[in-house]
């Protein structure tokens, strides 16, 4: 009988490969953003969609340090996760710059009122009351698509239909 051990140092290697691979992808589409970013960043605050430097710093600090219950494997993993995510917060904060500068006084001046959040453990209902919801002609919300990128920019350049 195989040990875990063996079994999860076995399974590292492929994804560490695959998370240092993505990494590097990021770092090459994300590495010409970044003088026109932090060229802005002296004129603008940071954008709210950037995780702050210091933010940043403390959890791959806690990932490479901290005494957690993790293998070696794993914090190799979050550490290669976190680097892509802050490689690529040049192209996060020019997309928020650019919303604001194209949309920003048609969103401050669009009023939200009585928003609903639904929170919900899971296997508890919560797929058949966001159906139920999203019949609902007055109550409107974004697709998961415009959750996960939400930038109008963006998706005004997408013929309608498409999505």
């Amino acid at each position: 009988m195989p040990d875990k051990p063996a079994a999860a140092t076995s399974a590292f290697i492929p994804t560490a490969l695959r998370y240092t691979l993505s990494l590097a992808l990021r770092l090459f589409i994300a590495l010409p953003f970044w003088p026109i970013y932090l060229l802005l960043r002296l004129l603008v605050p940071r954008p709210p969609v950037v995780v702050p430097w210091a933010r940043w710093s403390w959890a791959m600090g806690r990932v490479l340090s901290a005494e957690l219950e993790r293998t070696w494997q794993v914090r190799v993993i979050l550490a290669l996760s976190l680097l892509g995510r802050g490689v690529m917060a040049p192209l996060w904060g020019l997309a928020w710059m650019l919303d604001e500068l194209l949309y920003g006084r048609a969103l401050d001046a669009v009023r939200v009122e009585a928003p609903i959040f639904e929170l919900s453990a899971a296997r508890s209902g919560s797929t058949q009351l966001a159906r139920y919801l999203e019949e609902d002609p007055r109550i409107c919300s974004p697709i998961v698509l415009h959750s996960v990128f939400p930038f109008l920019w963006f998706w005004a350049l997408i013929p309608d239909g498409v999505v």
